[in-house]
């Protein structure tokens, strides 16, 4: 379980925005999150790299930070 989702019930008002409520929902120190963050990368940088937003993307190419 990680620690500082509520439990049980999850009130709407739990969260003090929409921001806030899906960083709490998507730990980023899960074997998931760095599969998810591989796959989001894969996705950006085929959609930009022939685009001239690429000069803004690839920077993260090291990392492949998506």
């Amino acid at each position: 379980m990680t620690v500082g989702l509520p439990k049980g019930d999850d009130p709407l008002d739990w969260y003090a925005g929409r921001a806030e409520e899906m960083i709490r929902r998507a730990p980023h120190d899960s074997e998931a999150f760095e599969l998810d963050q591989k796959k989001v990368w894969e996705i950006i940088s085929k959609m930009t790299k022939e685009a001239d937003c690429w000069t803004y993307v690839k920077p993260a190419q090291r990392t492949q930070d998506g």
